[in-house]
């Protein structure tokens, strides 16, 4: 199959929908097609991700992160077995809305959203649960939602 495409189409991989990565996707070699569905995939969830926090729709949100960490490992490939283990004990603690790798990839660490009123909870039957796969503790801490970055005057 040889597919044309016209230069008005992409001009770069965030201008490529997902219907049009279906489309022409048969003529990527898999490797090639896998990244760019991740790439796709994820700058639609990144909007979606914008919407359900402006909603403040957390089931939503984490569910998203839960799709990216999913799209991490299995697209992009830049997971381990130990961080996909850690992903999986998160997303099934209850009071986490959802869990994704973060860092650097091969490694690195795992972010979770969890609902403010049960983050010691949370915290601790992850760190409990991922120790006994370990064979000892992991390092965990909690971070809270601040404001992001904003003018500050000098009054």
């Amino acid at each position: 199959m040889i597919v044309a495409l016209t230069p008005r189409q992409w001009k770069a991989l965030r201008d490529v929908t997902r219907a049009d990565l279906e489309r022409y996707g048969a003529v990527l070699r898999p490797v090639t097609y896998k990244r760019a569905r991740h790439v796709v995939s994820e700058i639609a969830r990144t909007k979606a991700a914008a919407m359900a926090l402006t909603a403040r729709d957390m089931v939503h949100l984490g569910d998203l992160i839960n799709q990216s960490h999913a799209s991490l490992s299995h697209d992009m490939e830049v997971s381990t077995p130990e961080v996909d283990r850690l992903a999986a004990i998160a997303q099934a603690t209850t009071g986490v809305y959802g869990a994704r790798m973060m860092g650097g990839g091969f490694g690195g660490s795992v972010i979770a959203l969890v609902d403010a009123g049960q983050v010691d909870a949370a915290q601790a039957a992850i760190v409990n649960s991922y120790g006994d796969y370990l064979g000892r503790a992991p390092d965990a801490f909690v971070a809270r939602l601040a404001q992001g970055g904003h003018e500050l005057s000098q009054a």
